[in-house]
C-alpha cells in the first residue's frame, strides 16, 4: 500500500462468531483499519454493510466464507480461509 494513502477501512462480517481472530489477523496483515466487527446470525445486516460501502464509509468486507453473501456482492469481499 502507498504510504501516502490512508489504510483501507475494513469491517469483519460473520454469521457466527467463529474465526474472528483469523479475520482480524487477515485485516492486520493487509494493513486494513478494522472499523467494526458485525455478528449477523440472521443475515439481515449485510445489506446495511453493502450500503455503507457504496456510500464510501468502508472499503473492504472481510469474512470467513461466502455463507450468506449474495453472489453479486459489489464491494471487495475477501475470504480468509481461501487466502492461506
Amino acid at each position: 500500500m502507498d504510504a501516502n494513502l490512508p489504510p483501507l477501512r475494513a469491517v469483519i462480517y460473520l454469521r457466527q462468531m467463529t474465526h474472528v481472530a483469523e479475520c482480524a489477523a487477515h485485516a492486520d496483515r493487509h494493513g486494513y483499519d478494522t472499523v467494526d466487527t458485525v455478528h449477523d446470525p440472521d443475515g439481515v445486516l449485510l445489506q446495511e454493510l453493502l450500503n455503507r460501502a457504496m456510500l464510501g464509509e468502508l472499503d473492504v468486507i472481510v469474512t470467513w466464507d461466502y455463507a450468506g453473501l449474495p453472489r453479486n456482492t459489489v464491494p471487495r469481499v475477501e475470504l480468509v480461509e481461501q487466502s492461506r
